[in-house]
């Protein structure tokens, strides 16, 4: 945070240059509960994951997420993400 902007993680020790990178775990809980005439129903979904930095410009994300739902079409939901981000 710089600037009153956020910016991006500072690598100290890039990939390429001697370094390894910059890694990060993450966890996160969402929770929704709908009540709508058209949706009623609660959904809670839990994230886990693990963020890689090997550059100051690039990014390589995996997270787990799982999703359980009550009156909903489905009941519960689970998968993995994966994404790589290439910011210039």
């Amino acid at each position: 945070y710089k600037g009153n902007k956020f910016n991006r993680p500072m690598v100290d020790a890039p990939v390429g240059k001697g370094g390894y990178g910059a890694v990060s775990v993450v966890a996160r809980f969402d929770s929704i509960d709908l009540q709508d005439s058209l949706y009623v129903g609660k959904l809670d979904t839990t994230i886990l994951g693990v963020d890689w930095w090997p550059t100051h410009n690039t990014r390589a994300s995996l997270n787990f997420f799982d999703a359980n739902a009550t009156n909903g079409t489905a009941d519960s939901a689970s998968g993995v993400v994966l994404r790589a981000q290439f910011d210039f």
